[in-house]
């Protein structure tokens, strides 16, 4: 029970038995300095480890070391601190040393005959490791080396997949497996560039082998996760049986999968359930839009629109968006470009396909006709007229008649609108008109009739249009046509519907221009009341507009007078609203000029 940690000094001497004593071994028998050569200190390396043992890991390159601890005096005593150095080899002749030690364990509390492990990995799995092992106290004494234990790492594969499923496909010939991955060593460890090997078969009593695989799939994945590939090309109408091996970076190959089947199903044409029917269109040059809904059992690969001018070549477009509207519903929308929309003709028809059928409404021998008129009629006392033009998707050309608009009348009036060809039209002069764009020429045209129809109350013109890329729709106007020259009238602009909406008191021939950018100044005010009409004086004609550009009236000079007045009034005699109003005036000069009235009543 001595303190290892300290230094004892002994002294002897011999006593007979008559009990004489002879002298201490010192100089003096009381408490002289012993010899140096007669002092120790009490000091016991660890046991060598006499029980080793090298068993293979869980994991590929692993070998999982386990041994009994000596004691910190030989065998006995337990260690604390301490430390243990492993030393392995491929070679079992290799020399032996703790400075060759490769692993070093810091450890304390190490109970004598208690049991130890220790995990190496890193190793070359299929080849005989060699291992040794030593202890020390904490004197940093060394045990002498351990027995030898031999060990090989394992090289384990994936687990093998045990929930492979397969499922009916989308399309016809399809089956979709689905499953979940294994890992890099049984189900731990992240698979990285490994592979799947399929085999399928329509025979039930398939003796699947991996050497007899059909398909091969690269992967890197994580242990849990989600995999899933649809195979194709199956026959119709047959049950197909599936395995799966799923291998390593090596590879090590896992076991076979269970197993998973599924019947395939017949195939059936797509059924055509809706085609737009356009026998119609009384706008030139608008583009035609025909929606399709389809059904299949399996799914639409392909819709099909055909169209051309009559006679002419056919083009198409399957630029369809499929809108799933369930399993096996799709719908979509195709286009006829404007300039297919001429009054030579159009003629469409629809081609769908799910991969293995096409079928057709109507067909490039017997198409479906559409007639394009230019002039469209209508029979009514009040309310609105829309010219058909078969694209639902932007604004339309209307007219609305108010009550009494057309005065009293008992008996419906046959109104006609007709389109008129913009590019025939002579170039603009007006200095309101934008004559860069455009050619000075129109965007759109279209003449009202019977001619000389005036109307009781203003009513509601709303004109289609469609511009190039040089033109800012936001200067869009409109104008009539009346003694040889085009008349402002405004108008308010809607770029999503494409149309131009202005009230109008008479028919005529109305189009819409690209309008110049007016600038007003702020001192060019003039205020008007009941009380107060405005007078223009050197000028020729006057043209008041609301702040949307609407013309509210357009007076002329007296003869010889030069002079204009106005009492605040509209074409309809009806006051205007207060508030800010835009005046253009074309003086004797010939100059035009702008400015504000403020109408304050």
């Amino acid at each position: 029970s001595l303190d290892e940690t300290a230094y004892y000094y002994f002294a002897i001497k011999a006593v007979d038995s008559m009990s004489n004593a002879g002298a201490w071994n010192s100089s003096s028998e009381t408490g002289g300095k012993v010899n140096t050569a007669n002092f120790c200190r009490i000091s016991i390396a660890p046991g060598a480890i006499t029980m080793l043992s090298a068993l293979a890991g869980k994991t590929t390159g692993e070998i999982d070391l386990s041994w009994i601890a000596p004691g910190d005096d030989e065998y006995t005593g337990d260690i604390n601190p301490g430390t243990f150095r492993i030393q392995y080899s491929t070679w079992s002749g290799v020399f032996w040393s703790t400075a060759s030690a490769q692993i070093i364990i810091s450890t304390s509390n190490v109970g004598q005959g208690s049991i130890r492990g220790w995990t190496v990995t890193g190793l070359n799995d299929g080849i005989d490791y060699y291992f040794k092992i030593w202890t020390a106290d904490e004197n940093n004494l060394w045990s002498s080396v351990s027995v030898e234990a031999i060990g090989r790492a394992p090289n384990v594969p994936p687990s093998a997949i045990t929930d492979l499923s397969a499922s009916v496909g989308r399309y016809s010939g399809e089956i979709k497996l689905n499953w979940t991955a294994p890992g890099d060593d049984g189900w731990s460890g992240d698979i990285v560039n490994g592979k799947y090997r399929i085999a399928y078969s329509s025979d039930s009593n398939d003796n699947f082998q991996l050497s007899s695989y059909d398909l091969l799939l690269t992967t890197s994945c994580s242990p849990f996760t989600a995999q899933s590939y649809t195979v194709t090309g199956f026959t119709l109408e047959a049950t197909y049986y599936f395995r799966i091996w799923t291998g390593d970076e090596t590879p090590n190959w896992s076991p076979i999968s269970n197993g998973a089947t599924t019947y395939v199903p017949p195939d059936y044409p797509p059924v055509i359930e809706f085609v737009t029917v356009i026998s119609t269109i009384y706008f030139e040059g608008n583009k035609a839009v025909i929606d399709v809904t389809v059904t299949d059992d399996f799914g639409v690969t392909q819709v099909t629109l055909f169209y051309r001018k009559k006679g002419g070549s056919w083009q198409s477009t399957s630029s369809f968006s499929h809108l799933p509207s369930g399993t096996t519903s799709y719908s979509g929308k195709g286009e006829i470009p404007g300039s297919y929309i001429t009054t030579t003709g159009t003629e469409y028809y629809i081609g769908v396909g799910d991969g293995l059928y096409t079928v057709y409404w109507k067909s490039k021998d017997y198409p479906q006709e559409i007639t394009v008129l230019k002039v469209y009629q209508e029979s009514i006392i009040s309310g609105t007229i829309t010219v058909p033009d078969e694209n639902p998707y932007d604004g339309e050309m209307s007219l609305y008649i108010p009550e009494r608009g057309l005065g009293h009348i008992f008996r419906p009036k046959l109104l006609t609108i007709t389109q008129k060809d913009a590019d025939l039209e002579l170039p603009a002069v007006e200095s309101a008109i934008d004559t860069t764009k455009n050619n000075g020429k129109p965007v759109t045209v279209f003449e009202f009739g019977p001619a000389g129809t005036v109307f009781t109350i203003p009513a509601t013109l709303t004109m289609l249009y469609y511009v190039s890329s040089d033109i800012d729709e936001r200067t869009l106007q409109m104008y009539w046509y009346d003694s040889g020259k085009w008349n402002l009238i405004g108008g308010e602009v809607n770029t999503t519907s494409n149309t131009v909406t202005a009230k109008i008191t008479r028919f005529s021939k109305y189009a819409i221009f690209p309008s110049k950018t007016v600038n007003i100044t702020a001192g060019e005010k003039t205020f008007l009341t009941p009380y107060l009409p405005v007078r223009f004086r050197d000028v020729i004609t006057l043209v008041v507009m609301d702040i949307k550009g609407n013309k509210v009236i357009e007076l002329e000079s007296l003869p010889g007078a030069n002079t204009v007045m106005w009492d605040g009034k509209d074409e309809s005699g009806i006051f205007v609203e207060s508030g800010a109003y835009i005046y253009k005036v074309k003086k004797v000069d010939g100059r035009e000029t702008y400015g504000v009235i403020v109408v304050a009543k």
